[in-house]
């Protein structure tokens, strides 16, 4: 049906605490506290909207997906914690 090539990209993120606690100057705040005051911040910021600027979050997994012809290659790297 298609002959061209398709290629997927896909990276999967999470709050990033530790900037958000150095950047907001929480210090001594436990990680779920500044990801909610992260969010806060943002909401008052954007005026409603609480998806955190990309350079707030911490990328925890890539995935890649090529179809070409009857192949389909799929690649995902993940962080270990």
């Amino acid at each position: 049906m298609f002959n061209t090539p398709i290629l997927v990209f896909d990276i999967e993120t999470v709050p990033d605490a530790v900037s958000g606690r150095t950047a907001l100057e929480l210090d001594g705040i436990d990680d779920q506290d500044v990801v909610r005051a992260m969010a806060h911040r943002r909401r008052q910021k954007t005026g409603g909207s609480d998806f955190l600027a990309l350079h707030y979050h911490r990328i925890v997994a890539i995935g890649i997906a090529l179809k070409s012809g009857a192949w389909v290659t799929r690649i995902r790297l993940k962080r270990n914690s």
